[in-house]
């Protein structure tokens, strides 16, 4: 199917059973504030209460299972930033004003803290990156200023980590090529400041963090530098973060990448998707990370390589059925957004019939683990495993 508005830079989250929310972005030299609801059933796309503000670049941030908290952002290719904060009911299907940051700020990011405060660090006001920091208090509909976060940053990472805590890591302190630090930080409210918490695997900016259902963090591809002509300035690494710690590697992607998305498909199976080359080209390459395996191997591409995408994974009892939504197309001489939602649907209602491996045959590089074919290679006919009963 298709959003009724291409865009790039946006948030997408489910909101039912059966619905996935679609807000603002980026399409066509503008900001958005229109917003998009997905049946994944019928697959029909409807329009939803628009955002009061047009923008991308915001930091979107939901909180239980009915509020959506969006944060900044920038109303313009100049990265003006949009003063208000806006919060969307999941219930009600409106949008209200939730308040204002002190300064607000374009390429921010924010995280919950679990109880009742969202933690916004960092981000750009025109041409300068700060190390802002805020507290905004869920039922209060206030935010405070923080002590500033340990270095200026944008373009970062927030998640909430194990146990539930807010962590940020992965931005840079200015333009391409500028300082990008490995500490992660969590903000301590019995000191109202920021601390050391671990450290990522590598020093880069706009990594890609994944949640999964365990409670461990996974963090995948990022930049190191950005000059086209290196082909060095991506990273291919896939790490677990740990406290106090640095981050565990499990595993090393086969193309690296930077503005990728990722689900978790299985447990502790995570789905790699998408995103940018070195060359700024987009990319339709997938790749599948076994967490507790360490193994890292090609999955089945995308039909449209695309970048400042996202993937929205929907489960039942029986299947996941993950949803690849709009993104920028074209490359970096001609980029545009594409409107196309692509499907991947894993999973079957009933066994049909369970196999022991000593029953295959194998093809190729094929191998067995945890109880199922892997394989290294996606070229047809080279690689796989035939049933002998």
């Amino acid at each position: 199917g298709e959003l009724r508005q291409s865009r790039s830079h946006f948030f997408a989250t489910q909101i039912s059973p059966s619905e996935i929310l679609v807000v603002g972005g980026y399409s066509r030299g503008s900001a958005l504030s229109s917003c998009e609801i997905i049946n994944t059933e019928t697959g029909v796309v409807t329009e939803a209460e628009p955002m009061r503000y047009g923008r991308w670049l915001f930091a979107p941030v939901v909180v239980g299972d009915s509020l959506l908290f969006i944060f900044g952002g920038a109303a313009s290719n100049g990265l003006t930033p949009v003063p208000k904060i806006e919060v969307f009911n999941f219930r009600t299907r409106r949008w209200s004003d939730a308040g204002d940051l002190e300064r607000s700020r374009a390429q921010i990011v924010a995280a919950f803290d679990g109880v009742n405060s969202i933690i916004v660090v960092g981000g750009r006001i025109g041409n300068e990156v700060v190390d802002d920091a805020n507290v905004y208090y869920v039922d209060r509909r206030y935010s405070d200023t923080l002590h500033a976060f340990p270095y200026r940053t944008s373009l970062g990472t927030a998640i909430q980590g194990p146990n539930g805590e807010p962590l940020f890591f992965g931005g840079r302190s200015g333009g391409p090529g500028s300082f990008r630090s490995r500490r992660i930080h969590t903000f301590d409210p019995s000191t109202g400041r920021f601390r050391d918490w671990g450290a990522q695997a590598d020093s880069v900016y706009v990594a890609l963090a994944t949640k999964l259902a365990s409670g461990a963090v996974v963090v995948s591809g990022g930049s190191v530098v950005e000059r086209e002509s290196n082909a060095n300035t991506l990273v291919s690494t896939v790490s677990v973060l740990q406290q106090n710690e640095a981050a565990r590697v499990v595993g090393s992607l086969t193309q690296p990448r930077i503005l990728h998305h990722a689900v978790e498909l299985r447990p502790n199976k995570i789905l790699i998707a998408g995103g940018e080359s070195p060359s700024s080209s987009q990319l339709n390459s997938c790749e599948l990370a076994v967490v507790d395996s360490a193994i890292v191997r090609p999955f089945y591409p995308l039909n449209v390589a695309r970048s400042w995408y996202q993937l929205v994974a929907v489960r039942t009892r029986t299947s996941t059925r993950v949803f690849a939504i709009g993104g920028r197309v074209g490359g970096l001489l001609s980029p545009q957004t594409t409107p196309s939602i692509e499907l991947l649907e894993d999973g079957c209602t009933s066994t049909f019939a369970s196999v022991l491996s000593t029953e295959l045959a194998y093809v190729g590089d094929a191998r067995t683990q945890d109880g199922s074919t892997s394989l290294t290679r996606l070229s047809r006919f080279s690689t796989g495993s035939i049933w002998k009963p």
